[in-house]
C-alpha cells in the first residue's frame, strides 16, 4: 500500500459501460462497472473499503422505496432496476449518487447521474443523463455541482482534472485574502469589497474559477476555452452553481504572438476592465498549442499596463496548476520563461494535504498548506503560478508562481 504522506491523486468514482439515460420506461434494468480511478482515468489499484450507491428523489415525486433499487455487486457492479409499476404520472424522476471511500484518506470525488425520468414512453432521441462532481469544498457555503460530458470522444474537455480541482482548492482556501491570490498586485484591488477581474484559459468544465467565484462573492470571472462544447459544460455549470451574472462563459483561442485587440476588448468590456488575475490548469498536454499558449498569457497579462487603456501600471497575476503529461512539456517552460519568471507555491509533496484540507476527508497542518513560498516582483511586472518546473514525476501536482 501507497505511504499515506505521498502526493497523492485525486480519485474519482465512474462508471465502465453503457452510458445513463435520462428517460426510462418502467421495468428498467441495467448493470454498469464501477470503479475508481485516478487522473487520467488509470485503475487505482488499492483496497477501497467501501462504494456506496444512492438515489434522490426530485420532486414532484410519488414513489416507495421498492420503486427503484441500486446496489453495489462484489465492490466492481451498479445494479439499477425499475419496477414495473413504478408511477410515470408526474415523472418519477430521481438521481443517482455514487461515493466511496478508500485508505490514507484520499479524496474521493463522488458521481452523479440525472436527474433521470420514469416515462411511459420513451423521447426520441433519448439523450445521457448529466453526470457530475460535487466538490464540497470547505470554504464555499454550498457544494459546487460541476458537470461532466458523457462523451467518450470529450473526455479531455469536459472531466475535472486533478490540476483543475488543486487550483481550485487553493483558491477557495485564499479567496479572503487579496494578497495571497494576487501577491505584488494586490494593490489594484485594495479591499474584499472592491470586484476581483478574473479570466480562466483552457477552462473545461470551468472547475477552478467557479470556485473562486463560489468562494469571494466580489468576484466577476469569464471561463474561456477554444472548444464550443467545454465553453457550453462550463455556462451550464455556472448557471446550475447560481453563479450567472457575475461569472460568464466564452469562446477564446490561444494565439501565437497574442490576442488581438478586438477579442482583448470584448473580454475587458465583459469584466468592466482588464484582468487582474488569470488562471490556467492542465493546459501544457498538446505541444503543437505551446506558443499559442503562452502568447495569451501574456497579452492578458498586459492588458492593464500597455496601450490607451492602461491602468494602474501593474500586469496580471496568473495561477498556474500543472501535472506532467509528455516529455515535451520543458519545451513549454522554456517558452514561458521567456516572459514569466517562475516561483514555486505548492510543491508535490503538498499537494495532498492541499487537497484534504480544502475537503476535509482529515484536518492536515497549516504549515504544510500555508508554509509556500512568496514571489517578489516590482510594480508592472507580470506574475504566474505554474507547476512542473521541479522535475516532479507523473503523480506528483506541483504548483507555482513566477513573475516576468
Amino acid at each position: 500500500m501507497a505511504d499515506c504522506e505521498a502526493p497523492s491523486d485525486l480519485l474519482r468514482v465512474t462508471l465502465a459501460g453503457f452510458v445513463v439515460p435520462s428517460h426510462i420506461r418502467p421495468g428498467f434494468s441495467r448493470t454498469w462497472g464501477i470503479s475508481v480511478v485516478s487522473d487520467m482515468w488509470a485503475p487505482y489499484d488499492e483496497a477501497i473499503s467501501d462504494i456506496h450507491a444512492s438515489i434522490i428523489t426530485k420532486p414532484p415525486c410519488s414513489w416507495s422505496s421498492s420503486d427503484i433499487t441500486c446496489e453495489v455487486l462484489d465492490g466492481q457492479r451498479l445494479r439499477l432496476e425499475v419496477a414495473l409499476d413504478a408511477p410515470t404520472t408526474p415523472a418519477l424522476t430521481f438521481e443517482l449518487v455514487l461515493e466511496a471511500k478508500v485508505h490514507c484518506g484520499r479524496v474521493v470525488l463522488p458521481l452523479h447521474l440525472g436527474p433521470v425520468a420514469v416515462v411511459a414512453s420513451l423521447p426520441r432521441p433519448n439523450r445521457a443523463a448529466a453526470s457530475a462532481r460535487v466538490l464540497p469544498l470547505r470554504m464555499v457555503t454550498a457544494p459546487l455541482r460541476i458537470h461532466e460530458a458523457q462523451d467518450c470522444n470529450s473526455t479531455i474537455a469536459s472531466s475535472t482534472w486533478d490540476p483543475g480541482v488543486l487550483l481550485a482548492a487553493y483558491l477557495s482556501s485564499k479567496a479572503a485574502s487579496t494578497q495571497d491570490l494576487l501577491g505584488a498586485a494586490a494593490t489594484m484591488v485594495q479591499t474584499l469589497d472592491e470586484p476581483l477581474r478574473v479570466v480562466e484559459v483552457g477552462c473545461g468544465c470551468g472547475v477552478a474559477g467557479l470556485a473562486l467565484a463560489a468562494a469571494r462573492p466580489q468576484t466577476r470571472a469569464v471561463l474561456t476555452d477554444g472548444d464550443a462544447a467545454a465553453c457550453a459544460l462550463a455556462a451550464q455549470n455556472v448557471k446550475d452553481n447560481g453563479l450567472a451574472g457575475r461569472v460568464d462563459a466564452s469562446t477564446l483561442r490561444w494565439k501565437e504572438g497574442g490576442n488581438d485587440r478586438k477579442e482583448l476588448a470584448a473580454l475587458r468590456a465583459c469584466l468592466g476592465g482588464p484582468p487582474q488575475l488569470v488562471l490556467a490548469a492542465d493546459v501544457v498536454y498538446l505541444p503543437s498549442s505551446f506558443e499559442a499558449l503562452v502568447g495569451t498569457l501574456a497579452s492578458l497579462c498586459d492588458m492593464g499596463v500597455r496601450g490607451s487603456h492602461a491602468d494602474s501600471g501593474n500586469a496580471a497575476d496568473v495561477l498556474f496548476a500543472y501535472r506532467p503529461r509528455i516529455e515535451g512539456d520543458a519545451h513549454f517552460f522554456h517558452l514561458l520563461l521567456e516572459e514569466f519568471d517562475a516561483t514555486l507555491v505548492v510543491p508535490a509533496s503538498e499537494a495532498g494535504a492541499l487537497l484534504r484540507a480544502a475537503f476535509g476527508a482529515h484536518q492536515a497542518s497549516d504549515t504544510a498548506v500555508d508554509n509556500q513560498e512568496e514571489g517578489g516582483s516590482g510594480e508592472g511586472e507580470r506574475q504566474i503560478v505554474a507547476g512542473g518546473l521541479t522535475g516532479q514525476g507523473c503523480d506528483g501536482m506541483p504548483y507555482m508562481r513566477a513573475s516576468a
